[in-house]
Parts: C-alpha cells; structure tokens; sequence
C-alpha cells in the first residue's frame, strides 16, 4: 500500500513540473513515506532522516516531507529535532491532500508544463479501501488510518482501465481488510462484485488481492476464481498465532477452528493454491503451550511462506498495556524455530510443481535467455528460453526442478 501511495505522490510531482532526482544528494525536496506497524520500522526512519540531516549546507538545505503512519504520532517530535520541516499523515484516498499540493505549489518550478506522464508499466496496484475497522489489540493501524473508507466502485474500474489502456496487464487490488470492501458504499457492491468485473477487463491478464482477513473471507470469491484463470491461486490469510487464547488476547474474532476450515475449503477447491500468513511471536502472556500450538498449526496447514515477526509494543493499543512481556530471548528463539520449520515446509511445497507445465506470467528479463514469472499459483518461476520474450508475456513453462523460493523450468 506504501508502495502505491508513493506512486500516487510521485505522479503528482512529474506531471506538474518537477524531476525525479538520480540521488539524495542531488534532490532539493525529499519524501518519506513511512510505516508504524513495527517499531523496528519507525527506527530505521529516525535513523535515516538522521543521515539525511547531515546533508543540509550552507548552500543548500534539503526540504524534507514526512508521509504515512508515522506523522500522526511523531510529526512534532521530529519537527522539534529538526528531522523534517513538514507531516502531511497517511494518504486515506486516491488523490493528493490539499496541504500538500498548497505546500508544493510554493517551490519554484511547480506547475512548469511538461509532457503528459504515462506510465508504462506493466504491473500496476491500486487501493480499493483504506482503513480499517478492527481493533486487533497489537495493531497501531485503526489509529492512524482511521475507519474503513471504499473507493468508489466506478473510480475503482476506471482508473485501472487507464491503467490497462497504458501497459498494465497485472493489477493488485489493495486494503487493509479487502473482503470489507463496499460495506460503506451504495448500490450493494462488495469484493466479490468488484474482483469479477475487474477480470472482465479485457488487457487485464492477471489480479491479485491482499490482505483477507480470515473472519471475513467472502467464499463467493472462490466461486469468481473457478471462472476465471485471471486471478491468482495464492491466498494471503494472517493467522498471527495458532492459540485460541492469544487469538482471543489479540481480539482477532475467530478460532483456529474455523482457520482450519476455511483453509480446507480453499484447498477442496485448488488443491495447487498457495496459502501464506503473518504470525506473531511473543505476544504477552504466550507461553510455551501457546507457541507449540501456533507450530502444531503450522504443520497441519504447511503455508507456502510465513511472514515472521516478533511482538513489538505499539502506542495507543491494548496489548501495549499487558505486563506480561516475553523475554526477548525467548521471542528470539521462537522466531527462529518458526523459520527453520517454515524453510523445511516451503521446499516440500515448492516441489508439488515438479514436472507440471504451467503459464507463467513474465514479470522480469534477467538476461538474453533468462526471465523470472509467476504461475497461477503466483510462486515465482526462474525460467530459460531460446526465444526472446516480453515481460508481460504468458508463456508455458515445463518446471524441472526447485529451490525453497522459486520454481527453475524451461519455456515450451
């Protein structure tokens, strides 16, 4: 979502008279777009904006724009420390603030004309909803995001038509919770509504989506895959812990239970489907019964990739107000036990594709003969070919071998 917000800015920038700069060094304004989920995060930013302070001269300052999940909680901080001059806070729709166009259009140089930006990129994403409406007791999000707001389903379509009419042929539909997506809107749309007229977009060869929620996750939208090739086979559901009273602490609204089954209606459906997850370790008051039922879990689903992190106290939540805090050793051990197993099983799972031929959408050209693509099941594919091909491109891919990340095969 960072990524597509910056994007947004960015566009903003080029089209009304200013360059993109080879290097900081070179930049006379700087933005910063930055994430408070971890304070791992929120560290390597005030680290950073320190290295960046050191740049500013005589001659010359650095004007510095503070963007994202950070500036509602540390914007006076960090102006007080003269780390940045302005906070312009999340961006919670698909236009540019007010305050900052106003504050960009003092720069000398803004508004010179310039051609029209198009960009022509063949892979391109788009937030559908911002916000979010949970309070799941570990996340900062809610607070700095605010309430869940759809985009309209209109500006939705036809911005990836444009999308579509300059290059695209990949789209990724993004939100906090997508399957909420519509709840606040008119006309009884909803995601399910929305992914299958995005797959009716005829330059549109591939859709993903993420983030699921487990408690929400609409089955209909399994019913849209079976129809159509488009949409990848990969479903991204955060289970955070395999204990059903830390998922209960976490305020997380269901159990492993109905995780469970979930996961086998997927699998009843696409037995090939990549299922990935986030997971917490060391949540306050997880004991070791707690973390050997989040591994048991992890055995039983065999997730295709885990996103591991350990517990990190966040302002403003009710977990930051729990005395029970996990030594940081052990979280590290727990972490790193997950890791090992999570290797072990991502090799097992890589190699389900072993001898298939399957249509991989060319996502990188790594040299004359060498391309990286996705299958259907969006693991990536290492592939060689004695034809020159496009990213973009779809082609059959007979898969020989794997490693734990990629698929290694030859185009047919």
């Amino acid at each position: 979502m960072n990524f597509y917000d910056s994007s947004l800015y960015e566009d903003y920038l080029l089209e009304n008279g200013f360059k993109k700069a080879e290097n900081i060094e070179d930049a006379s304004i700087l933005l910063v777009n930055t994430c408070a989920v971890r304070e791992k995060s929120v560290s390597k930013v005030i680290s950073f904006l320190g290295q960046v302070k050191k740049l500013n001269t005589n001659n010359k300052r650095l004007i510095v724009y503070l963007l994202g999940c950070m500036s509602p909680i540390y914007a006076d901080i960090l102006k007080r420390d003269g780390l940045i001059d302005f906070a312009i806070g999340p961006l919670n729709s698909n236009s540019i603030p007010y305050e900052f166009k106003r504050l960009i259009s003092q720069i000398e140089g803004f508004g010179e004309k310039v051609k029209k930006i198009e960009n022509k990129n063949f892979s391109r994403s788009i937030t559908v909803i911002y916000g979010c409406n949970y309070f799941c007791s570990y996340c900062i999000v809610p607070y700095v995001r605010g309430k869940e707001r759809s985009v309209p389903f209109d500006e939705v379509i036809n911005r990836i038509k444009l999308y579509s009419e300059n290059g695209a042929r990949e789209i990724t539909l993004l939100g906090q919770n997508v399957d909420h997506y519509g709840f606040d809107l008119p006309n009884s749309v909803n995601f399910s509504t929305l992914l299958n007229e995005v797959a009716k977009i005829n330059k549109i060869e591939k859709i993903d989506f993420i983030t699921s929620h487990p408690k929400d996750f609409n089955i209909e939208i399994i019913n849209i895959m079976k129809e159509s090739n488009k949409i990848y086979r990969h479903f991204h559901l955060p289970i955070q812990s395999g204990d059903d009273r830390i998922l209960k602490l976490m305020n997380r609204n269901y159990s492993v239970y109905e995780y469970l089954k979930l996961i086998d209606k997927i699998r009843d459906s696409f037995p090939l489907a990549s299922i990935t997850t986030d997971i917490i370790v060391g949540f306050p008051s997880e004991d070791e019964p707690s973390f050997l039922n989040t591994i048991e879990l992890v055995k039983k689903v065999k997730f295709d990739k885990i996103y591991l992190a350990t517990y990190s106290k966040r302002p403003m939540t009710k977990a930051s107000k729990i005395d029970s805090e996990v030594d940081p050793c052990e979280k590290k051990r727990r972490l790193n036990h997950l890791l090992s197993l999570e290797r072990d099983i991502s090799i097992n799972r890589s190699k389900r594709f072993i001898g298939t031929e399957e249509d991989v959408f060319l996502t990188t050209k790594l040299s004359k003969n060498k391309y990286l693509g996705k299958n259907l099941e969006e693991r990536e594919v290492l592939l060689s070919s004695i034809n020159e091909l496009q990213t973009g491109d779809i082609v059959k891919v007979k898969v020989t071998e794997c490693d734990r990340t990629r698929l290694i095969g030859n185009a047919i």
